[in-house]
């Protein structure tokens, strides 16, 4: 693992970190899955979506897609997304990979929340 990969999840886990404490640490859950894989946005196109009618068939508030960040120049930026669910067994959070593209970064973090909802 090289440093720059280590930096990345240091400050993932910082994001998470923090997004669990304005979250409250109650009922809720921070998750990091697939954090680094790599995502080919091929894989992500409609996830979006298919996260929006997975809540809507379970009767779950709609999802809430957030940036968390923006990193670079307005020729170059990268983003990051998050997304929060609210289920019967909680609130979920999960957090993009760092896209070139805003809709990529939201399919990215509503992918690793169905993959969460899958296992739920």
């Amino acid at each position: 693992m090289g440093s720059s990969e280590q930096m990345v999840i240091a400050k993932l886990n910082a994001t998470r970190d923090a997004l669990s404490k304005l979250l409250g640490g109650g009922n809720q859950q921070v998750l990091t899955t697939g954090v680094g894989q790599g995502v080919e946005v091929g894989e992500l196109r409609e996830c979006k979506q298919k996260l929006i009618e997975q809540c809507s068939r379970k009767h779950w508030p709609k999802p809430i897609f957030k940036l968390e960040k923006e990193d670079g120049p307005a020729h170059d930026r990268t983003f990051v997304y998050s997304v929060q669910v609210e289920t019967q067994g909680g609130i979920w959070v999960t957090l993009s990979d760092k896209m070139s593209r805003v809709k990529d970064a939201e399919n990215s973090c509503a992918q690793k929340m169905l993959e969460h909802l899958l296992k739920f």
